[in-house]
């Protein structure tokens, strides 16, 4: 019986350990460093009862230790899942509100958006289910940016070319001016209303740069 309370506390004292090595080891930002600094002080407590020469006198506290701590990991991992689930919604909204998003066909807005999706990760509610979302924070940065950059260029030059051949069209019919016309609300309720409008106006912005002469006019919508 003796030993195998001994292998008890040997497993749950290097579990402990491992907990004390990554949670100190969490980045000092975001949603893990609220845990670091949570558990500062318990886990000092806890390397000073690890030099005690009596420390396997306290094995019934160890292992409510090592419970707490992985309950709050499993919490923590639970509150990255959710953040990185909103922030993954909130990129979809900032993709759609780069100006050259309509540019691309449905089908490549539609890449776009399930390309997003596949960054939603589904971990286990432990130490290497948190290390995993923490690595996946960078990922969708990263991702998010390519993204951005790929669908700019990506319209712009679709934007050029077709500016280009309706510039040469306009051209061989003598035209040299740039003909649009604008309708701007009197009244913005919402902010999907202003982005519809900057759109608009980016994208005029965009097919002035070819032109040397330009006209446009402005309506103003009830």
């Amino acid at each position: 019986m003796k030993r195998v309370l001994d292998n008890g506390l040997e497993q749950t004292v290097r579990q402990l350990q491992q907990h004390c090595g990554s949670i100190e080891a969490l980045p000092d930002s975001g949603i893990p460093a609220r845990l670091k600094t949570e558990l500062a002080e318990d886990l000092t407590r806890l390397h000073e009862r690890f030099a005690q020469d009596d420390f396997y006198e306290h094995a019934a506290d160890f292992n409510t230790l090592l419970t707490s701590l992985q309950g709050r990991v499993r919490d923590t991992a639970i509150q990255m899942e959710e953040s990185q689930q909103q922030h993954l919604q909130e990129a979809e909204k900032d993709l759609k509100r780069v100006p050259e998003w309509a540019e691309l066909t449905q089908e490549e807005q539609s890449s776009v958006l399930g390309g997003l999706e596949e960054l939603t990760l589904s971990v286990s509610r432990d130490l290497q289910g948190l290390q995993r979302l923490i690595n996946q924070e960078l990922v969708i940065h990263d991702r998010v940016s390519e993204l951005k950059d790929r669908i700019a260029r990506q319209g712009q030059e679709r934007c050029r070319q077709r500016l280009e051949d309706e510039k040469a069209k306009a051209k061989q019919a003598g035209k040299t001016k740039l003909s649009r016309s604008v309708s701007i609300p009197t009244s913005i309720t919402d902010t999907s209303q202003l982005d519809t409008l900057i759109l608009e106006l980016q994208a005029l912005r965009h097919e002035l740069a070819l032109y040397s002469e330009i006209d446009v006019s402005i309506r103003l919508q009830d």
